[in-house]
């Protein structure tokens, strides 16, 4: 079974931008969560991972803060991407190299992971690098 593209749309204008869908999902009114953050990973998290999971972990690495909304996102019918290219720290040791990124709702830990992806090309991470994930980085719900 595959979603239908307008309620697939409605859910990453949900999740990215905060944006209810009427009489389904609001979003919370007393603490809403203004804002995602993405991580980089060495391999695939996979579908039961959390934010942690093969995370990066080179020195000066930190997750990246997101606006959860058009600032942040942009989506076009089904296919979400970021607004603006999103870069991490620089490296300042040897660091691996990130295959993958993750969108979730914590700054560090194990975080709730809501979306993963692959990177194409890989990041290979070396002492002054700054990793970046494109904006032209693309989303879709399968």
């Amino acid at each position: 079974m595959s979603m239908i593209r307008q309620f697939a749309n409605a859910q990453l204008r949900l999740w990215l931008w905060a944006q209810g869908i009427p009489n389904v999902a609001d979003n919370a009114v007393a603490a809403p969560l203004n804002q995602l953050y993405v991580a980089l990973h060495t391999d695939d998290p996979g579908e039961t991972g959390v934010q942690s999971t093969l995370e990066v972990a080179y020195p000066g690495y930190a997750r990246v803060a997101v606006p959860r909304s058009a600032a942040g996102f942009s989506i076009s019918d089904d296919v979400a991407s970021f607004a603006n290219d999103v870069a991490f720290p620089a490296s300042t040791g040897a660091g691996g190299t990130a295959k993958y990124f993750s969108i979730g709702t914590a700054s560090s830990g194990a975080g709730s992971m809501w979306l993963r992806g692959t990177l194409t090309p890989n990041i290979g991470i070396a002492s002054g690098v700054t990793p970046v994930v494109a904006s032209e980085t693309t989303m879709q719900l399968q």
